[in-house]
């Protein structure tokens, strides 16, 4: 049921005032919260920089559904969490869902949002453990061909997924990359 125009919906988050007590003038009775279902997270500068209000985004809730937001504000502070391991510096990113009667009733619950990264097309990409450090600098990847197994010197691009993006004279779609043991 959604709240009469004008109203919004909220919830109690403490009564301030003693059940039967009398209620002073000007002091707080109620302390309320909104009822709607988003999420904060704090987000490194560099990755803060990368995303906009209206990103789409997935958050995966901790029962392994999966459902569809949008950034709706990133901030403009960077500020040190002085509670948590990481002392980096972070940006406070706020999510709201497309279907927030999908996140269940339990407020600060565990979340994981997946936001879109980086898109590369047309690349070659191969395992990250199949890259190899070579005596004269950079990596390389072994490629199997016609039974015979040769490194091939290799650019690196990004990684992804447990995958990184390569590129080199001598490679081609479909080769063979040996994985070593």
């Amino acid at each position: 049921m959604s709240p009469p125009p004008g109203l919004a919906r909220a919830s109690i988050a403490r009564a301030e005032a003693l059940l039967g007590g009398r209620a002073e003038p000007g002091a707080p009775v109620l302390t309320i919260s909104s009822s709607a279902r988003v999420v904060r997270f704090g987000l490194g500068v560099l990755a803060a920089e990368k995303i906009s209000d209206g990103d789409a985004v997935t958050v995966k809730l901790p029962d392994g559904r999966r459902v569809k937001g949008k950034v709706s504000s990133v901030g403009r502070t960077a500020e040190v969490d002085e509670q948590a391991q990481d002392k980096s510096p972070k940006v406070t990113v706020t999510v709201e869902l497309d279907r927030p009667g999908q996140a269940g009733g339990i407020d600060r619950t565990p979340v994981t949002v997946t936001m879109p990264g980086e898109r590369r097309a047309n690349v070659l990409s191969v395992p990250v453990e199949s890259l190899l450090a070579l005596e004269n600098g950079g990596f390389g990847v072994r490629v199997v061909q016609d039974g015979k197994a040769r490194t091939v010197q290799v650019k690196l691009g990004i990684f992804a997924d447990g995958r990184v993006e390569v590129s080199g004279a001598g490679l081609r779609e479909g080769m063979k990359v040996g994985i070593p043991a």
